[in-house]
């Protein structure tokens, strides 16, 4: 059945007789392409039929034609085994585009020089391909312009009919197809079809070449928005269209001319299409990733997230143990030494009892920092421990806030206590290693996004001391960055004058 329907097929491919484009070729380079081997040789003597029925008809016996008719599906069967030994298959790439148009140059040089073998009816006319030449005494330049004719027309033959066979063929090739076919219907046919009128009716004037030129332009829009399947759509239609007004109304244009023109727009038309729909892959798989990666980043903050909360709640456990168990000790101790008789020794035992209650105050204080859940983050900042170190020290501390200080009650704990744990390391390591004599610490808050729901929230601390200290980067700074990095922020840590701390922290 399907070597019936390819001889059928052929047999009305030569009657079409187009001079520009020669689809039977195509066809059979698309069927040998896409159908195993063991089927070949029913396919072979099926276009012979084909041949030795048109020679029939056009020349009144089918004896003299016959080596021409079995050579006739040749070109085309090798040109399908050599793309195939290319690896061509229906992912279409621009490489794989590139392997197409070689083994389509190839198969057209076969058929070039099988028709010029074939030049072989009494008369002196190719009859199928209207293309004169005499075979009495042939000249070399119609020879010439015979042979590339032949060779154009079975190249656009080719490039016309295989990327429509890649298509579908190709699973991956189907997704976007009714948008494609979609987009043909509603601009791409019309503006054809009304460039065609003006193109029949000024038919042989010299206009209709331009106006061919503009059908061509359609094709390079159509490839830039659907890719390669733009431009087979596009391709086929256009050439068709062109094909039937060459065939009913002549041109001004030499048909090679034309098949030039069109054998450049095809493959050029087809390898900017496919690396239209290259680039388009690789950045939806670029922004898959970067979707993916972000996912990941997200998941990543949120557990780093959740062990900053966990370990602030281990820290808050054991500075309640130390401050229910040991202080209780701590303070019984002090009684009964106070209770006791007046005694030199005691009464140091009693001030080292005072020094080791406010020693363990300190470290319950670091471990929790109690003051930020009772007074909040700004109060904190202003009374709490980085105020009283400075004092410690002797550095003038000062704290400004600016924006809307309300939003400061909506931050979440582990914010709050990020952004507590930055001054206090930032000015723990100014009193250590700045020899500084000021630290100024300025807090930026306010909202953030689309529907303005997150808070940003910016700390700027300052120091006038002597600049970038190794020993602080390896004493504090690390956990710094790892606090902001967990909240999804921002840090920087510069010399301005001083050392400059700047963190941003999101929510």
């Amino acid at each position: 059945m399907a070597c019936l329907l390819l001889m059928a097929g052929y047999w009305l491919c030569l009657q079409i007789g187009f001079r520009h484009w020669y689809v039977g070729v195509g066809v059979l380079f698309a069927v040998f392409w896409s159908r195993p081997g063991r089927d070949w040789p029913w396919f072979c003597a099926a276009v012979a039929a084909a041949c030795l029925l048109d020679d029939a008809g056009a020349a009144g016996g089918i004896g003299p034609h016959l080596p021409s008719a079995v050579l006739e599906p040749l070109p085309a069967l090798l040109g399908a085994l050599l793309a195939r030994r290319m690896g061509l298959d229906a992912m279409v790439k621009p490489v794989r585009i590139l392997d197409l148009l070689l083994a389509a140059v190839l198969t057209a040089l076969l058929v070039m020089l099988t028709d010029l073998l074939g030049v072989r009816h009494p008369s002196g006319d190719d009859v199928r391909h209207a293309a004169a030449v005499q075979t009495q005494a042939p000249t070399l330049p119609a020879l010439a312009h015979y042979g590339i004719n032949h060779f154009m027309g079975a190249f656009l033959g080719i490039i016309l009919i295989m990327p429509g066979m890649l298509w579908l063929t190709g699973l991956m090739n189907r997704p976007g197809t009714a948008k494609i076919l979609r987009a043909g219907l509603v601009w791409l046919l019309p503006i054809a079809l009304l460039l065609s009128v003006p193109m029949a009716l000024f038919a042989g004037q010299g206009v209709d070449r331009y106006l061919r030129r503009c059908l061509l332009v359609l094709v390079v829009v159509f490839s830039f928005r659907h890719g390669w399947r733009g431009t087979a759509l596009s391709m086929l239609l256009v050439s068709t269209l062109i094909g039937i007004d060459d065939h009913l109304h002549g041109s001004a244009d030499d048909p090679v001319v034309l098949q030039l023109v069109m054998a450049v727009m095809a493959a050029m038309a087809l390898l900017f299409g496919a690396s239209i729909d290259e680039l388009r892959s690789n950045e939806a798989a670029l922004q898959a990733d970067k979707n993916t990666l972000q996912e990941a980043l997200s998941a990543l903050a949120e557990s780093s997230r959740r062990n900053i909360e966990l370990e602030e709640l281990e820290r808050k456990r054991i500075a309640h143990e130390l401050h229910d168990e040991l202080g209780q000790l701590l303070t019984a101790m002090q009684l009964r030494l106070a209770e006791s008789a007046v005694n030199p020794d005691i009464a140091a035992l009693e001030r080292l009892g005072a020094r080791m209650r406010q020693s363990l105050g300190s470290v319950v204080n670091a471990l929790s920092p109690n003051e930020l859940n009772q007074i909040g983050l700004y109060e904190s900042l202003v009374y709490g421990s980085p105020s009283q170190l400075c004092e410690l020290a002797g550095i003038r501390y000062q704290v400004e806030l600016q924006g809307n200080g309300m939003l400061l009650n909506e931050l979440q704990p582990a914010t709050a206590l990020a952004a507590y744990r930055i001054v206090q390391e930032s000015v723990n390591n100014a009193v250590k290693y700045a020899r500084c004599r000021r630290v100024g610490v300025r807090l930026r808050v306010g909202r953030r996004g689309v529907n303005r729901r997150g808070i940003v929230l910016v700390l700027d601390i300052r120091d006038d001391g002597i600049g970038v200290y190794e020993t602080a980067i390896r004493a504090g700074f690390h956990s710094i960055r790892d606090r902001v990095l967990a909240l999804g922020g921002a840090v920087r840590i510069a010399n301005c004058g001083g050392l400059r701390v700047h963190a941003l922290l999101r929510q």
